[in-house]
């Protein structure tokens, strides 16, 4: 790209892991952005201009900034998709996920194609990893509630459990 349009520097950052290839952007006069990639080696007209603009150590810290928000939006996106398909519940907003449904269906609903209980038993073991998760839970000093929340059979009687060792 050449730059006697009298293009304005915005941004570089290098495009590959071993840090061979640049990426600049530039903006010209109609606010058009435009991006030319190059080697990144001395005698590059397109990286000489770069260096020009910003320091090597500012080329890798725009490159880790880069990557990190590139990190971000993806994970963002993956929130907003799994929220959209119902995958992922918001404690914090029950109207529109509709927690006690969701709630209400795990503790309570019977599972489907669970001839040899073994569903289920993943469901109750990992219901109670959670319970023994809350900090309530795991500092309680109650050994015996303890050890009848470890060998509670049901849904229900982890829950007892629970409510038991929360009031007291």
């Amino acid at each position: 790209m050449t730059y006697e349009h009298n293009y304005k520097f915005l941004t570089a950052r290098f495009i590959n892991d071993e840090r061979t290839h640049i990426e600049a952007t530039w903006v010209d006069d109609q606010g058009t952005t435009h991006a030319d990639v190059c080697e990144a080696k001395e005698g590059e007209y397109t990286y000489d201009k770069v260096l020009q603009q910003m320091s090597i150590d500012e080329l890798h810290e725009n490159t880790y900034k880069y990557i990190k928000n590139s990190q971000i939006n993806f994970e963002n996106q993956l929130l907003e998709i799994g929220k959209e398909r119902g995958m992922i519940v918001d404690l914090n907003d029950d109207m529109k996920s509709n927690v006690c449904t969701l709630v209400t269906k795990f503790l309570f609903h019977p599972i489907e194609n669970d001839k040899d209980g073994k569903k289920f038993k993943e469901r109750l073991f990992s219901f109670k990893l959670a319970v023994f998760e809350n900090e309530a839970i795991r500092k309680s000093q109650d050994r015996e509630l303890k050890a009848k929340l470890r060998k509670a059979e049901s849904i229900e009687e982890v829950i007892q459990c629970t409510y038991e060792m929360l009031r007291g």
